[in-house]
Parts: structure tokens; C-alpha cells; sequence
């Protein structure tokens, strides 16, 4: 077994008293010492750290100690002075010597018996003597007891990992996909040479977890999402994505119930998630991490404050690294410690908490790589793979599908194992056998436009102008007995009775081409005049190229126009392609459609046209399509005026049509946007809805913490602050010193409950524009301050 003293800090006879026990270590000696520690005062500070360790990563570089860090360094300090005290210290200091002599690090494990002391950042710990931090030096672990320690899992191939990406409505969108790249990224030399082979399920649902844990064998899962710690209930929780898109917000517990399906249960989990390693002052094993290996997972990484995702990318790179080469969890999570402190000034390192049951952190006996013999080929150059890799995939997006598969080949036969290959093989071969089906008969062939066609288009007598065009397959109508045509009309009838406009049509093929025209002329005509698009949504839409050519140009369409609301999707049929993550990642067009706000319809679908459901429906979805069309109007109007006298006429509204949608563009551009941080964002409502007629969105953010995250994503034209935020009654003036002291000069706003003339004075002393507690004065301030330009800060670091 390696160096390792074992401390145990248990309870002592009095508030601020506990007793720290040397339960092993390799000097030998066993002593014990009283601890004394103002924990509530501690606790209280929780909030501040966490702010001081975020505002490291936007702060300015410089000589000597920063104050960040002369904070953390504090608190650091005060627990190893309590915690390393009298013969305590004594054992402390032999154990250290004892492992230099042996050439070996002194692993530190934490027996941690008080729920508050869970809540501490122990990995803070400061020694003065050696001047330095010791979860920088020496593993730090903190101990789960359990009756029995599980030998190493041998791991005769390579670690398996199972990503999890959440990202639910509501929350922060994350940029899924580049998330997932950018774990592959850092994870590249290790699965290139084989020691690691990581798999994604992007969008994680409770029932698409379970899925996957039943299906195959992992022994590592990584999480990355949105956590939290719900304070009433003192329990961690984690987001996966729940009905509709939006979070479910799932407890420790619960999670480890799920893990528990996977036989056998992974040994390893990481929670790239901010919180998600935050322990609860009541119960012992509340926090999602504790909990976690409580149940019977061997280790989890987690994170106990919100992190960057510069630092969260550089952890997982040295961590898994260690881990692929046979180091210990220990040192893996040490060694992602020393990757985050390349990046100059961060304090971020303090971060990543490790939780470990038993007494061995060596989860797995791994295989060493296999060596090559004489006649084998040398290894391949892993940029080489690299861009073999990203030119299969532009070669997929753009729907080359033969050469797309002969790189895939290639790649799969240099190295076999290569991130997703063998996925994205099988979706090629998939992909290039469904586009040589026929397209359906009532869908035409792709056709670019000419002029000649654009300017006749424009001449089409507003009577005859469709306001929607009807994308869908022949096949899927005949099939269901002509319900989608049936749905058609009705949808017509239902918005002209909700907008009393009797002109609204929807074009459809078989209805809107008469006797004796061209029926690929008007379907071009018909696409290029309707403002939105309604997409019947089955298997056989995607597998049409006719209807993907027609979600292309208004894709295309939607963009020229700055808007994201002209498709307007009816989810009509169960669609593999948007309900399996593997296939969606796949897919841009599906991708497309799974971003805009689709109605569901799949109920609907069996029913008969007369059934009263139908009529509720059809009326619900009217409403959907007479609001687009409202936001829309000024829009169609200025299309709607697009008739020429003659053909130079024609060019002249043609341009002035463009010149104002280029307006349009750049009025959204005026947009202003605000950060709101308040922990009850639901009592501010009104107010940021009077703000929102001025053209002021905004982003909310529930804590200090998240708020420094999001102002390290994005810039700000302004911050609203609350002024208490539990446990931190003075949050609005903590963020604040937190910005200033960093060198951000966002204007500052404090909306809280008091306008003493004191209260004012102190919030513009230290920094702040304004503070006030009515509605009418913040949105005054508010506009003159989005009015005024004012020099943009410098990125952050």
C-alpha cells in the first residue's frame, strides 16, 4: 500500500471542538489532538470562496500574492492549523519524511465523521512550513468507510467511458456538440493509442441512461451538465433532461439507484458539474458525490464550486491521462490539478474533490499496450488521424456519402479505435443507401433558381400567394388515408377563424397546382413566396432528399431574414432520427428541426377528422401559427409589396427589400443584454418583462458563482444584484468587490428592499451605479445605461 496517513475528525464536547485521530500512517505513530474551528464562520465564507476562486480566472496578472488568492490562502491556512495540531502535526511531519525517504508521496485521507466538516474546502489546505498547498503536492482523498474494498478491475482492452451530455430547456444552453469535441479533443492521445475508448450519449434522460447502462459494460462514467444543492432538502441534485426538453432535476439518491442498473457498476464517475461535489451540513452523505460512493460506487470526481470550461477541459485532459497510464484516482485527480495551474493566475485547482470508499484509490489493473513486432507498421501520426477524422465528417454533413465511407475506412483500418469511427461508418453506409430510395412522387427534384425565376416569382398575384408551404411525403398521407391532407385543411380554417384573415393558405401539391401548369415551376414558386415552412415530421420526411432540398432553403431563408421562427414542425410519426442522441448527432437537418419549437401531433395522427380532439388541437396549433405570423407581419407586408410595375421596377423593390431585412439584422444586433442575478428571479417578472418592450433580454443567474460563469462566457451590458443570497447576506456587495477587484466595470445595480440614503452611499463607494427598490426607477436607469456606449472590457483570460 502507498504512503498515506489516515486522519479521522470527529466530534468533540462543544460547538467549535472536535477531535482529530491519527488512524494510520507510515511513522507509525497513532496519536490524537483536540481541533478547534469557528466551522459556522467557516460555512458562511463558503459562498466567498467560491467567488475569490472564479474571479482568479478573469483577474490581471502581476507580481507577488493577488488578494484572491491571499483569501483562499487564509482559509487554507486556518484548517491545517486546526487540523495539524500538537502530536498530530508530529505524526504529520515523520509520515512526510518516511515517504521522501522512500521515494513515494504521502497520500492524505480525510475520515471525515461531521456532516459540517464534509461542507469544508479541505482541499485548500495550506503548509506553512513548506510553503505550498498540499492537494498541489500530495494526493487528497476523502474517505467513504465500507465494509469491504473490491480488488482493482482488471481491464484487459481499453477504459471504457460513458459521456453523458444534459443540456434541458431552461437552464443555460449548452453547445452540446462542441462539448463532446471537446472532451474527444483532450482525450485524443489516450484513445488514439488505445488506452481509452469513450462513447456519447448526448440530451441524457432518466430513461436513456438506464438504456445504455443496461445495454453494455463501463467502467467510467462522465457527466456533463448543469448540479446544484437544493439547501432545504440538503441534498445534491444533478440535471438530466426530463419531458419536453426541460430538467429534471434528479437527487443523489435516485442517481445512485440508477448507476446500481449497470452490471457491474462503473467504478468511476466524474461530474464535470458545478456543486456537484458540495456536501450537506446535516447529513454526512447528502451531497451527490458522497452519495454516490456511499451507495457503492468506488470513486467520484467531482467539482465543489461552479468551474470554467477552460479548467474543466484541462482537468479531465490530465486526469484521465493518469488514469489511462495505471496511476491511482488519487493521483489522476492530482495530476488534472496540475493541468488547471497552467493557465497563469487561477486558483481553480481547489476546485475537484475526490471521494473514495474503502481503502484502495488503484481502481484498475489495466493491460499494458500491446507492443508491435518488427513487421508491424509504426504508429500513426495523431494529427493524421485527426483531420482524416474532421474531413469524413464535412464530407457526411455536406452528404458525400462514398467519400465520406472511404475515409472512414481508411481511418478505421490505421486504428480501429479512433473516437467514433465505426458510428459514424455505420450512419454513412445508412445515409447513402437511403438517398439512392426514389424520391417520392409529389416532391421535386433538387432545381436551383435562376434570375429569370426570382423576379417571376415576385409577380404572383397576392390572391394566389400561399402564407405556408406544406412539406411532406405522398407515401405518409396515402398511408393514414389522407389525414395530413385532411389536417391541412383544417389548419387553414382554424387560422382564418382565430386571425379573421380569409386569404390564409397553406400550399400543398396536390391541391395547388392547376390544370395545365407546370407543376416544378409552382412548387418553386410556392417555396420562394411562402413566409414559413410546415414540416410533417416522419421517418420517410428525412428520408426524402425532395423534403430535406425544401428544410434547406428555408433553413437558408431564415437566416437571410435574421429570424428563427419561419419552420414551424408537425412531429405527425415516431422519428428515430430525433429520439436516439447517436443518430441525431449525425444529422444536421434533424438537428435543425429538434432546435425549433415543434408541435406534437403523433396522438392526433390515428385519430379521425371529426373527433372533438382534433378540433382542440387544430385550434391550439392555429394559435401557434397566427402568433408566428404576428411577429412576422412587418416582414410580409414589405414581401407582400414586392409586386413590379415592370422588370426594372421589380429590381428596385427586390434590393429595397433586401436593404430593410439588412435593417432588421442589425436593429436585433441593438439588442442589449443584462445579467440578473437573484436567487428568486420569479419576484422580478414584471420587471423584466416592462425591459423587454426596450429591447433588453436578459440572463439569470441564481447564485455568485453562476453569475462569474456566465460573465466569463459572454460580455454584459449590465448587472442587476440582489443584495442577500443565503448564506451570504451581503452577496450584491461580495460580486461586486469580485468584478471591481478583477478589473471588470460592467455597470452595476443593486435592486434591493432598502433606499436609505446610507445604503446608496455605500453601493456607490464601492463601485456600483445605482440601488434602488422600485420598479419604475431601476428601468430608468436601465435605459440610460444601455443608451450610453461605453468601452467594452477586455476578454477574460
Amino acid at each position: 500500500m502507498a504512503c498515506a496517513i489516515e486522519l479521522e475528525i470527529g466530534a468533540g464536547a462543544g460547538p467549535g471542538e472536535f477531535t482529530t485521530r491519527v488512524v494510520n500512517s507510515p511513522s507509525g505513530s497513532e496519536p490524537s489532538a483536540p481541533m478547534h474551528l469557528d466551522i459556522e464562520r467557516l460555512l458562511h465564507k463558503r459562498d466567498a470562496i467560491e467567488t475569490t476562486v472564479l474571479a482568479s480566472t478573469v483577474a490581471g496578472s502581476g507580481r507577488g500574492l493577488s488578494r484572491s488568492e491571499d483569501q483562499l490562502r487564509r482559509v487554507g491556512l486556518e484548517l491545517f492549523t486546526a487540523l495539524f495540531s500538537g502530536e498530530v502535526a508530529g505524526a504529520y511531519r515523520a509520515s512526510l519524511g518516511v515517504a521522501q525517504q522512500r521515494g513515494e508521496r504521502l497520500r492524505v485521507v480525510l475520515r471525515l465523521t461531521v456532516p459540517q466538516l464534509a461542507a469544508l474546502p479541505w482541499e485548500a489546505l495550506f503548509d506553512p512550513e513548506t510553503g505550498h498547498y498540499i492537494c498541489r503536492r500530495e494526493p487528497l482523498v476523502r474517505h467513504v468507510p465500507a465494509p469491504y474494498t473490491p480488488d482493482p478491475l482488471e481491464v484487459d482492452t481499453s477504459l471504457r467511458v460513458l459521456g453523458l451530455v444534459a443540456s434541458p430547456r431552461g437552464l443555460p444552453p449548452l453547445d452540446v456538440s462542441a462539448e463532446q469535441d471537446r472532451l474527444s479533443e483532450a482525450l485524443a492521445g489516450p484513445i488514439t493509442e488505445g488506452r481509452i475508448e469513450l462513447e456519447w450519449l448526448a440530451q441524457a434522460s432518466w430513461e436513456a441512461v438506464q438504456e445504455k447502462l443496461l445495454a453494455d459494460h463501463w467502467h467510467v462514467l462522465h457527466f456533463i451538465g448543469y448540479g446544484d444543492y437544493d439547501l432545504t432538502r440538503d441534498q445534491g441534485l444533478l440535471a438530466l433532461v426530463g419531458p419536453g426538453g426541460r430538467a429534471n432535476l434528479v437527487e443523489a439518491e435516485a442517481l445512485a439507484d440508477l448507476l446500481d442498473q449497470a452490471t457491474p457498476t462503473p467504478r468511476l464517475v466524474v461530474l464535470n458539474s458545478c456543486s456537484s461535489g458540495e456536501a450537506g451540513t446535516q447529513d454526512l452523505f447528502s451531497g451527490t458525490a458522497a452519495a454516490l460512493v456511499h451507495s457503492g460506487i468506488s470513486a467520484v470526481a467531482a467539482m465543489q464550486f461552479t468551474i470554467s470550461d477552460s479548467a474543466a477541459l484541462a482537468f479531465a485532459r490530465g486526469f484521465y491521462t493518469a488514469l489511462a497510464h495505471g496511476r491511482g484516482v488519487d493521483e489522476a485527480v492530482r495530476s488534472g490539478r496540475v493541468s488547471i495551474l497552467g493557465a497563469p493566475n487561477t486558483l481553480e485547482w481547489v476546485t475537484p474533490v475526490l471521494y473514495v470508499r474503502g481503502e484502495t484509490s488503484q481502481l484498475f489493473t489495466l493491460a499494458p499496450p500491446r507492443r508491435m513486432s518488427h513487421d508491424e507498421s509504426p504508429a500513426v501520426d495523431p494529427d493524421y488521424l485527426r483531420e482524416r477524422y474532421l474531413e469524413a465528417r464535412a464530407e457526411l454533413r455536406v452528404r458525400h456519402y462514398d467519400t465520406a465511407l472511404a475515409l472512414l475506412d481508411d481511418l478505421f483500418e490505421l486504428a480501429p479505435g479512433y473516437r467514433d469511427t465505426a458510428t459514424l461508418r455505420e450512419t454513412a453506409a445508412r445515409k447513402r443507401d437511403l438517398s439512392a430510395m426514389p424520391a417520392p412522387q409529389s416532391m421535386a427534384p433538387e432545381k436551383k433558381y435562376t434570375s429569370e425565376e426570382l423576379r417571376k416569382a415576385t409577380t404572383v398575384d397576392k390572391t394566389d400567394r400561399p402564407k405556408a408551404f406544406l412539406s411532406y411525403t405522398r407515401i405518409d398521407d396515402e398511408f393514414f388515408g389522407g389525414a395530413i391532407t385532411k389536417l391541412r385543411r383544417l389548419l387553414e380554417l382554424g387560422v382564418q377563424v382565430v386571425t379573421g384573415d380569409h386569404s390564409f393558405t397553406i400550399f400543398q401539391d396536390i391541391d395547388g397546382i392547376e390544370l395545365g401548369q407546370k407543376w416544378e415551376k409552382r412548387i418553386n414558386e410556392a417555396i420562394s413566396t411562402s413566409t414559413f415552412l410546415i414540416p410533417i415530421v416522419t421517418p420517410l420526411f428525412f428520408a426524402s432528399d425532395a423534403c430535406r432540398d425544401e428544410l434547406n432553403r428555408f433553413i437558408e431563408h431564415e437566416k437571410t431574414l435574421g429570424r428563427e421562427d419561419l419552420i414551424l414542425p408537425i412531429y405527425f410519426q415516431e422519428t428515430a432520427v430525433l429520439e436516439k442522441p447517436e443518430l441525431l448527432k449525425s444529422d444536421p437537418l434533424a438537428r435543425e428541426i429538434a432546435s425549433h419549437q415543434r408541435y406534437d401531433w403523433r396522438i392526433q395522427a390515428d385519430l379521425p377528422a371529426d373527433d372533438p380532439k382534433i378540433r382542440a388541437a387544430v385550434l391550439k396549433l392555429a394559435k401557434s401559427i397566427a402568433a408566428a405570423m404576428a411577429r412576422t407581419a412587418t416582414s410580409v407586408s414589405r414581401a407582400a409589396q414586392a409586386r413590379p410595375a415592370d422588370e426594372h421596377r421589380a429590381h428596385e423593390e427586390i434590393s429595397e427589400l433586401v436593404e430593410s431585412l439588412g435593417q432588421e439584422r442589425r436593429s436585433e444586433k441593438s439588442r442589449k443584454l443584462v445579467l440578473w442575478v437573484d436567487d428568486n428571479p420569479d419576484n422580478n417578472v414584471y420587471e423584466r418583462r416592462s425591459m423587454a418592450a426596450y429591447n433588453i433580454n436578459f440572463v439569470l443567474a441564481l447564485s455568485t458563482g453562476k453569475a462569474l460563469a456566465e460573465l466569463r462566457k459572454q460580455q454584459f451590458d449590465a448587472i442587476i444584484s440582489d443584495m442577500g443570497r443565503p448564506p451570504d447576506p451581503r452577496a450584491g456587495y461580495t460580486l461586486l468587490e469580485a468584478l471591481r477587484d478583477s478589473g471588470d466595470q460592467t455597470p452595476y445595480f443593486i435592486y434591493a428592499g432598502s433606499r436609505d440614503p446610507e445604503h446608496v452611499r455605500e453601493a456607490l463607494t464601492r463601485g456600483a451605479q445605482g440601488t434602488t427598490n422600485r420598479p419604475d426607477e431601476l428601468l430608468e436607469m436601465m435605459l440610460q445605461t444601455v443608451s450610453s456606449p461605453r468601452t467594452s472590457n477586455p476578454p477574460p483570460k
